[in-house]
């Protein structure tokens, strides 16, 4: 009996964890897609897009994850 307690607590645990990853997946592949389409600008120490949006390297974390 406790073996079938035990097996259903991890089937649970396995189910959530694998909630979070799909949702971690999702944010990574958009911020991948973002970061592909970057330029660096070593004079000015930041990125830009094509569309002339300047962030500074110190921001980049916060512009990949909005």
């Amino acid at each position: 009996m406790a073996m079938f307690v035990i097996g259903g607590v991890t089937i649970a645990y396995a189910s959530a964890y694998a909630s979070t990853l799909k949702k971690k997946r999702f944010t990574y592949e958009k911020a991948i897609a973002k970061w592909s389409d970057l330029y660096f600008c070593s004079r000015c120490d930041g990125v830009f897009t094509a569309q002339s949006n300047f962030v500074p390297a110190g921001y980049m974390n916060n512009f990949l994850n909005q």
